[in-house]
């Protein structure tokens, strides 16, 4: 089954979070997010593929998109505003009680969403996408395909297909929604806009791009039976 085997290469840790109130996903250059949490894998319980299995049934009709983004903190910190934290090393957490359970995360798009976090980014400045500094935070490799395998599990356990529009960045709804790079927004999000392909080619590509990929990989590599 997909799920096991997913569950047997990402650590997956279930935790609890402190809400971040101010509006979702906020980056600040300068200082540090506050109402953070360190983790705590020691004594935190592993999740189990059947837990996975529940949570994937509870929400199948009710949750038709996940949305991807990054924390703009530090490595090892957790935020509530999200259903799932990836941490620098690929470790998963989930930070809900349930998939319906309403986080915020995307402006106007959290009813029957999912908020999937890459615990990275402090710092980071966008220039024109692909010439991103990431900063000492970076995304990493194992985040990158962490978050791959993360979207595959869920989108066949809720059903949802893995596409632009069912599968977005914060950056890509953003664009949409009016407030994306080169909008002029005050509070421009851009979470996710370029990646590299890594594990991959290296390559500078649309985040959702890079992240989709390796979810339809996945999934079509581990379909799940």
């Amino acid at each position: 089954i997909f799920l096991k085997t997913f569950l047997q290469n990402v650590t997956f840790y279930p935790s609890q979070c402190h809400m971040y109130s101010a509006r979702e996903n906020t980056l600040d250059t300068t200082n540090e997010r506050s109402n953070t949490m360190q983790l705590q894998t020691s004594s935190t319980p592993l999740l189990t593929a059947a837990k996975l299995t529940e949570l994937a049934a509870l929400g199948r009709n009710r949750i038709s998109q996940l949305y991807l983004h990054w924390t703009a903190g530090r490595y090892g910190q957790l935020y509530d505003d999200y259903h799932f934290n990836i941490d620098a090393d690929g470790s998963i957490y989930q930070t809900c009680t349930q998939l319906t359970e309403l986080k915020s995360h995307t402006w106007q798009r959290n009813t029957g969403a999912i908020g999937i976090a890459l615990c990275c980014g402090l710092g980071a400045l966008p220039h024109n996408g692909t010439d991103t500094e990431f900063g000492s935070y970076p995304p990493t490799p194992q985040q990158i395909d962490a978050a791959g395998k993360l979207v595959a599990a869920l989108a066949q356990g809720l059903a949802i297909p893995i596409d632009r529009w069912n599968v977005l960045t914060h950056c890509e709804a953003a664009l949409i929604d009016g407030y994306g790079p080169y909008s002029g927004d005050a509070e421009t999000r851009w979470d996710l806009w370029y990646l590299r392909d890594s594990p991959g080619d290296g390559l500078m590509k649309p985040g959702g791009q890079v992240i989709r990929g390796k979810a339809l990989w996945y999934a079509k590599s581990s379909p799940l039976v």
